[in-house]
């Protein structure tokens, strides 16, 4: 009963259903405990496939470029409550060890690390995308 309120409520939002599914897999990108996983399936009743997957991959790429630019900006610091110290310690010794191609094995915490590595935006982007989309 529940999973169809959910679609009939995703529905019931028209146009706007899929972005606020959108935001939703934005923000949950940027606050990564939240995590937006227990959604797909309503998304998938309310729209079929293969729109959930673009709309998951899109919220998924900008929120991704947003964790970059926020750690660019804030430091350390900020990403240190968002993913916790001892998360922020394994990036950084993967990351030490392995550079660029950390960004293929750590993409949950990657998208904050690579903004306070020297890592530039550009190269950082299109593997979020490569992996994002599955290609």
């Amino acid at each position: 009963m529940f999973p169809e309120k959910i679609e009939v409520f995703l529905r019931s939002l028209g146009f706007f259903g899929p972005l606020a599914y959108i935001l939703i897999v934005f923000i949950s990108t940027i606050i990564s405990p939240l995590g937006c996983v227990f959604l797909w399936p309503f998304a998938l009743l309310a729209w079929g496939f293969p729109l959930p997957a673009v709309y998951t991959s899109f919220g998924a790429i900008v929120g991704a470029a947003a964790n970059f630019w926020i750690a660019r900006k804030f430091g350390r610091p900020i990403i240190e409550k968002l993913i916790t110290k001892k998360g922020m310690e394994i990036v950084d010794m993967i990351s030490l060890k392995e550079g660029l191609k950390a960004l293929f094995f750590l993409r949950l915490y990657v998208s904050y690390a690579a903004g306070l590595k020297k890592i530039h935006f550009i190269p950082y982007f299109l593997i979020t995308i490569f992996f994002s989309f599955g290609i």
